[in-house]
């Protein structure tokens, strides 16, 4: 069985019924996602790391983009496969996950 990490989605906010389905069926279609269960304001969901793609990153790079989620729990899905590209400076989410300044 893969690794399990945790993320979180704090103070989540849905402005419809349907941007709620939205948010759970993006989620859903993530083939890393292995579980999720709320507490109170917090989401935490379970990924499984070994199955984490790239393209399973940028999904929920937009995702928590989208829905306005503190991005700095994400650094815990990096993989040696991905790397340079999560890592790279010049990406929009570098300074939200990693904590640093883009550098020009």
């Amino acid at each position: 069985m893969s690794d399990i990490v945790e993320i979180e989605a704090t103070t989540l906010h849905y402005y419809s019924r349907y941007d709620e389905d939205s948010f759970f069926r993006w989620l859903d279609k993530l083939s890393c996602v292995h579980s999720y269960k709320g507490h109170l304001r917090t989401l935490y969901i379970k990924i499984k790391v070994d199955a984490v793609t790239q393209e399973d990153i940028y999904e929920i790079v937009g995702l928590y983009q989208r829905y306005d989620l503190d991005m700095s729990s994400l650094a815990v899905l990096e993989r040696s496969d991905f790397s340079a590209w999560f890592r790279d400076e010049r990406k929009y989410w570098y300074p939200k996950i990693f904590g640093q300044e883009r550098k020009l």
